[in-house]
């Protein structure tokens, strides 16, 4: 798993490191927020794509966070999931109309609770749940809020 702030601006420092893992059998996953494409070179050793944009609530400006090319870029390959955080319901809208927009299958979308509590979680999982089961997206739950809370270092 290649991850940590946005790891393709470091793509092509990465090359090497990706091309030997994938040579040695590891499968490769990349965390990325979506707006950058990455170089063909990094690209052909990721095995999973784990795209996570930043929605209205992230509270980035639409122009930092929604790069239609990258967006574009993702949607069109077999090996990409997009994962968004959601506070509400008009997030699940965004999402939406996101999908709608750069043509992303609900398959491939995982919603996430915005949440630090467990009480927080549990209440907006559920709603969250049911929304994902009318548009057929998948549901991620925050399993470290679960068992730990809002404490850091676990």
């Amino acid at each position: 798993m290649i991850t940590g702030g946005e790891p393709i601006l470091q793509a092509r420092q990465l090359e090497p490191l990706a091309g030997s893992l994938k040579s040695q059998g590891y499968f490769i996953e990349v965390e990325t927020n979506g707006t950058i494409v990455p170089t063909h070179e990094f690209a052909i050793s990721v095995d999973q794509w784990n795209v996570s944009p930043k929605l209205e609530n992230s509270g980035n400006s639409t122009k930092s966070r929604e790069t239609p090319l990258a967006l574009e870029y993702f949607a069109n390959l077999p090996s990409a999931f997009f994962k968004y955080v959601v506070e509400d319901q008009s997030d699940v809208d965004e999402v939406v109309a996101l999908n709608s927009k750069y043509k992303i299958a609900a398959t491939k979308t995982l919603l996430m609770p915005q949440a630090t509590k467990k009480v927080e979680l549990v209440k907006k999982s559920r709603i969250l749940v049911e929304r994902c089961q009318e548009e057929g997206f998948r549901f991620s739950t925050r399993l470290h809020v679960l068992l730990w809370g809002a404490k850091r270092g676990v």
